[in-house]
């Protein structure tokens, strides 16, 4: 219930602001930082979690209106700002056992992404994996339940 009001609170305070209601936004940082955003509705927000305990990136998945799938990561707490290599990574897989893959491999300071891909007739999933400010790989996930249309 609270969660419910502080959701509704929120809204009233971004109307009042100037955005549009219904309006989808990931906010994780300062406003320079974000490069490339996603279109659509959020169904789900990934949390990244290092192997030895503490969020490091959240990732944002919106749907639009056509079943396009759309993610974009965000680093959070210390490395948010840290330029390291970030793979986000979308694989479809079609009902005929067919794949394809789409990625944004780098190294960045604030984000992976926005990837998109049409889920028309056929399963998303999400890769990230993630290498701290030493190059040595803090995280690898995977959703093991995807996005299928």
């Amino acid at each position: 219930m609270r969660r419910r009001i502080a959701k509704l609170m929120l809204a009233a305070v971004l109307v009042s602001a100037g955005v549009p209601a219904g309006a989808t936004m990931l906010v994780t940082g300062p406003d320079s930082a974000a490069t490339a955003t996603c279109q659509g509705s959020l169904i789900a927000t990934l949390t990244h979690t290092r192997y030895t305990g503490g969020v490091v990136a959240k990732t944002g998945v919106y749907e639009t209106a056509d079943h396009h799938i759309c993610a974009v990561t965000i680093k959070q707490g210390a490395l948010y700002g840290q330029s390291t290599r970030m793979e986000l990574r979308l694989t479809r897989f079609r009902k005929d056992n067919s794949q394809t893959s789409v990625s944004d491999v780098g190294y960045f300071k604030y984000q992976a992404g926005a990837l998109t891909m049409s889920a028309s007739n056929s399963c998303i999933y999400i890769d990230l994996a993630m290498w701290g400010t030493g190059g040595a790989e803090i995280l690898q996930d995977h959703t093991y339940t995807g996005w299928c249309r």
